[in-house]
């Protein structure tokens, strides 16, 4: 008598990665920080995540402790340092929110296993109120072809 297996596991996992902003500034291209606990001294300081596998960039998504006044915040994922083709803002439709979200196909924006994976924001000269929101965002990648 023959036993038939069949692999059951999912090799292509969908995972996000938290990070967040405190205080955004206007007319500012910074780095957002990864959501964990703060250091012993109190600075964390960690910007990316390193990539066990890899995959591609699907998507990214957040939202700010309030809604702008005026202006606009882009989220811009990197690997590696390097931006993304994926980017996402806080205008649509041509109205202001308090939140972002992008997504697009798997293998446009790939990485190797080990390569760090990051969120980057960019405000502009009229964002408001200056300094004073907080947002928590989330990167997506899907892994591909995931065996262990």
């Amino acid at each position: 008598m023959g036993v038939l297996q069949q692999q059951t596991a999912i090799t292509m996992p969908l995972v996000s990665y938290d990070f967040f902003g405190a205080t955004i500034d206007q007319s500012t291209t910074g780095t957002l920080d990864v959501v964990a606990s703060l250091a012993a001294n109190g600075t964390l300081n960690v910007k990316t995540y390193t990539a066990p596998f890899a995959g591609s960039i699907v998507g990214v998504a957040g939202r700010l402790s309030g809604t702008p006044s005026a202006g606009t915040l882009t989220v811009i994922p990197t690997i590696d340092g390097v931006r993304a083709s994926l980017s996402s803002n806080t205008t649509r439709d041509g109205a202001i929110q308090p939140s972002v979200y992008g997504v697009q196909e798997a293998r446009v924006d790939r990485f190797e296993a080990g390569a760090s994976l990051g969120l980057i924001f960019e405000t502009d000269a009229a964002f408001e109120p200056n300094n004073l929101l907080d947002g928590s965002f989330q990167l997506f990648v899907l892994y591909e072809e995931v065996r262990v």
